[in-house]
Formats: C-alpha cells, structure tokens, sequence
C-alpha cells in the first residue's frame, strides 16, 4: 500500500508517536495525507519543543529576539494545531505573547514548562493564573520577572500559587524569589503536591527548608544558609582595624 493510501486514523496514530522535531518539520514535508493529518489535533495534545535544545550547538543564540521568534512561532503553530486539546507543553525562550496565546487557546493544559525564558512577566503569569485552572505541573525556572503581581489579590507568591493552582503535583521553581511564609502558603494550599523543586531560591530559612522536606516526598532544596562566622581579629587583621581608626596615630 502506498503511504498516501493509509487511511488517516492509521496515520495519525502512527504520526503522533513520532518526537517533536519530526512531527512539527519532517513528517509535513512527506506528501499532502501525511501533511494533512500531522495537523489533527490527536496529535498535538502533548508537545515538547525542548528536543529543538537538546541537539542543538547554537546556545549563543539562544538569548537572541530572532531566536525566540522562532519559537514563539512553533509554539503558536501547535497551539492552532491542537484545536484547544494541548494538555502538555514543554518549552523555553518564549515571550510574553507566546505564552498569553497558550493560555488563551488551552483550557485543558495539565503540564506546562516554560523554564530558561528570561523575557516573560506578570502578563504572561497573571494569563495561564486565570485561565488553566487543571494544571498539576508547572515549570517556571529562572523566570525571575514572574511574581507576586500577576496573582493579584494574593497578598504572598505562595497564597497566589495555592489559590490559583489548587491542584499543583509538580512545581519547579528554581532561582525564584520566595519567602518561608510563600513556602508554606504553597504547603497549605497544594496539599496534593508531590515534587517540589526550589534549588537557587535564597530567601528560605534552613528551619522552612527541613520542614518542608518533611512534607514533601520529593523535595530538591536549596544549598543551606550559611551563618556568618563568629570569630575575634586577630595578628596583622587586628593591626589593620586599628590603623585605621580616627585616634590611631602614627
């Protein structure tokens, strides 16, 4: 049988096995059937645009407008694709723009990882808050221009990830800006929550961090806070301090 005389269900289901790059790219440029049915929502429901990093020796144009266009474009092409059916997606380097459409097109999104995309904001935070109540993962990742302002009335980023996410299994939060009152808002409010990454995040205490660890059955902490050294001056040091004081005299 000829590939263009598959039936379309048959192509589908064997077209939406394939990985990302080949899907998105190779399998459109095939014939018109395989074209065709490569952009039936069946198989679009999952993306992960992360596999265009993963190969890739270009990290220097990562940071690039040009680049993120480019991604901004693949992103926006799935969303369409989808038909409103993506539940998972996986990506990086996105804008603000890029991640309102999402929002704005997916209702049903469950997974969404958007970690390394140092260009998104509060408008970006404050559209997937509102409008994707069933996520259970989320991967905001050095997105440190996300915080407590897209969560608004919240009073704590903590309290605006429960109240809005209720439903969280997964956060990776890492490098962000988060206090132990925020940490255990999130504790309070998500008590589904069973991996919790918050590597980089410096304004814990070691006390929130131990009990959070306690909680958590996978719980990626950050480097524990180290106390300032107690210890006299001493030998040339103490000379030091004392050559420059105002009553030293030579």
């Amino acid at each position: 049988m000829d590939r263009e005389e598959l039936p379309r269900e048959i192509l589908v289901h064997i077209l939406r096995r394939l990985g990302f790059e080949d899907r998105y790219a190779a399998a459109t440029l095939v014939c018109k059937a395989w074209r065709d049915a490569v952009t039936d929502p069946a198989c679009w429901d999952v993306a992960s645009v992360e596999e265009c990093f993963e190969r890739r020796l270009e990290v220097v144009l990562w940071s690039t407008d040009e680049f993120e266009e480019r991604i901004d474009a693949m992103v926006k092409n799935v969303v369409d694709w989808s038909r409103g059916g993506l539940r998972e997606l996986h990506a990086r380097h996105c804008s603000n723009a890029a991640l309102v459409y999402v929002a704005s097109k997916c209702p049903r999104l469950q997974s969404l990882s958007m970690r390394d995309s140092p260009n998104l904001t509060d408008v970006a935070g404050a559209a997937i808050a509102a409008a994707c109540p069933e996520l259970r993962e989320l991967d905001l990742s050095n997105t440190k221009c996300i915080s407590l302002e897209c969560f608004k009335p919240c009073k704590s980023l903590g309290a605006a990830f429960a109240s809005a996410m209720p439903g969280l299994e997964v956060l990776e939060f890492r490098n962000g800006a988060l206090s132990d009152a925020d940490l255990q808002s999130i504790l309070d409010g998500c008590s589904k929550i069973r991996h919790l990454d918050l590597r980089g995040c410096q304004g814990l205490s070691n006390a929130a961090v131990e009990a959070a660890s306690s909680i958590v059955p996978c719980f990626l902490k950050p480097l524990p806070r180290l106390d300032e050294p107690e210890f006299p001056r001493y030998g040339h040091w103490q000379l030091y301090s004392e050559r420059f004081q105002p009553e030293f005299q030579f």
